[in-house]
């Protein structure tokens, strides 16, 4: 191969890594323990040369990454959502700036070349946020429901949404992903998956009801950018009595 055809180190770097540890494990679990010693030595050796410092796994039920030639490898998924965390961090300090690879990777203690061994490019890990967003919101909702997404009517889906909402000062990283992602239909779509799930009326409400629960709706939209962006915030009563206009007009009750 010639000078300049060959593959940039933030590629081949972490794809050696990968192959050299995985040559590595199959050697500690069939040699000798004094070899397998050795073996688990060069493990950690490689992890600190190639910027790779989480454990890397082989078993491909537990989870799965993007390697920065674009395939796909494998990883904990306790790793990939420490590092989008991480990511969500980032986004709540730079208050909705532009994210860096840098920035993220020093926020989850890696190297660039770690984070990209994870994700391959800024595109790739923009969408793990945002579904990783998405998915922070709805976990909220389900353990606000209590039961069964497909046993909840929409009257109960949306009263989730709404004590999400309420509480949208915990959700401020995810509000402003949500915000940005409409600016690019690509990360749109994981956002609109997850939330319309919760969110989309069924079609055989009498247009009445569809009038009242959308209204519901948009106010408790309203109410989450309140809360997370701090315009115009709500404390104490007033917040009380705004949640609970909104959930009569959701229960279709007099407030």
């Amino acid at each position: 191969m010639r000078h300049h055809d060959r593959l940039p180190l933030s590629v081949t770097r972490p794809v050696l890594a990968c192959i050299a540890m995985s040559r590595c494990r199959h050697r500690a679990s069939t040699e000798p323990r004094h070899i397998t010693a050795k073996a688990t030595s060069r493990v950690r050796g490689l992890r600190q040369s190639f910027g790779v410092y989480p454990r890397c796994t082989t078993n491909a039920r537990s989870s799965r990454f993007h390697l920065p030639n674009g395939k796909v490898s494998y990883m904990r998924p306790s790793q990939r959502s420490a590092i989008l965390e991480a990511a969500l961090r980032v986004m709540n300090a730079a208050e909705g700036g532009d994210i860096t690879l840098d920035a993220v990777a020093h926020e989850a203690g890696l190297t660039k070349p770690g984070l990209l061994y994870h994700f391959s490019n800024r595109d790739v890990l923009l969408a793990a946020i945002v579904d990783h967003a998405a998915a922070n919101v709805e976990n909220d909702m389900t353990a606000t429901l209590g039961k069964p997404l497909e046993n909840a009517n929409a009257t109960e889906r949306l009263l989730s949404y709404l004590h999400v909402a309420a509480h949208g000062a915990a959700k401020r990283a995810e509000f402003i992903i949500w915000g940005q992602a409409t600016y690019r239909p690509e990360l749109t779509e994981p956002w609109t998956t997850r939330m319309g799930r919760w969110l989309e009326l069924p079609d055989d409400l009498d247009a009445a009801t569809r009038a009242r629960l959308t209204t519901a709706r948009l106010a408790a939209d309203g109410l989450w950018g309140a809360q997370a962006t701090g315009v115009f915030t709500l404390h104490g009563a007033d917040l009380e009595a705004v949640v609970s206009s909104i959930r009569s007009l959701i229960e279709g009750t007099t407030p």
